[in-house]
C-alpha cells in the first residue's frame, strides 16, 4: 500500500507516431505521343511488288498499256531514256525480243517507289499518320500518279483530320476502286481497319 503524500513515479506513455509531412507530389510529365515512323523505300516496295507482279517481258496492264517490270509503264515519256541507261533499245523491249534482269527491274522499281514516296508525302505529310496510311498513299501515288492522287480532294480532307471512315467511303466513292480489283479492296480494308483501332481525332 501506497501511503499518502508519497510520490508515484509514472512510467512514460508512448508516444503515437505523428504522420510525416506530406512530401510534394512530383507533376507527372507530359509526354507527347511519338510520330509514327516514316516509311521506307523498302519497305514500300515490299508492299506495292504483290499488286503490281513481276515480269521480265513487256506485258499489257489492266488497261492493256505496255508494262515491263514492276509497274513500269512502257508508254510514260521517259522511259525510252530510263530503258537506255539500263543499257537496252527501248524498241526491242516493247516488242517483246528483249527483257530485264531482277537487277534492272529493282533499278526501275526503286526510283519509282522513291518518287511516290515523295508524292504521297507531298498529298499528305506522314509524320503524322499511321504507318498503313502511308502504305495506302504510297501504293496509290505508284497507281496513280501525283496527277491522279491529287484528284481525291474529299479523301484528303478526311485523313487530315484523321476520319478514316470517311477517308474509306471515298476511297470506294471514285473510278480507281472498280479499276485495280482486289488491290482496292484491300487498301480500303486497310484504312477500315485503322479506323477500328484509332478512330477519328
Amino acid at each position: 500500500m501506497i501511503g499518502a503524500g508519497t510520490a508515484l513515479t509514472m512510467a512514460p506513455r508512448p508516444v503515437a507516431d505523428l504522420p510525416s509531412p506530406s512530401k510534394p507530389q512530383t507533376p507527372t510529365p507530359i509526354v507527347k505521343a511519338e510520330p509514327s515512323p516514316l516509311l521506307s523505300t523498302g519497305e514500300a516496295m515490299a508492299f506495292i511488288e504483290p499488286h503490281e507482279g513481276r515480269r521480265k517481258q513487256v506485258y499489257p496492264d489492266s488497261q492493256g498499256i505496255p508494262t515491263i517490270g514492276v509497274g513500269f509503264n512502257l508508254k510514260r515519256a521517259d522511259a525510252p531514256q530510263r530503258l537506255r541507261e539500263l543499257g537496252h533499245d527501248y524498241q526491242k523491249i516493247l516488242n517483246g525480243t528483249d527483257q530485264l534482269n531482277d537487277q534492272e527491274i529493282n533499278q526501275l522499281l526503286k526510283l519509282d517507289v522513291k518518287s511516290a514516296l515523295f508524292n504521297a508525302n507531298s498529298f499528305l505529310p506522314f509524320q503524322d499518320q499511321p504507318k498503313d496510311v502511308q502504305l495506302i498513299l504510297t501504293d496509290m501515288a505508284f497507281n496513280l500518279g501525283a496527277k491522279g492522287l491529287n484528284k481525291f480532294v474529299e479523301f484528303q480532307k478526311a485523313l487530315k483530320i484523321r476520319d478514316y471512315s470517311k477517308a474509306a467511303k471515298e476511297m470506294i466513292n471514285s473510278q480507281w476502286y472498280n479499276q485495280v480489283g482486289n488491290r482496292s479492296k484491300k487498301l480500303v480494308r486497310m484504312m477500315k481497319n485503322i479506323t477500328s483501332i484509332r478512330g477519328p481525332s
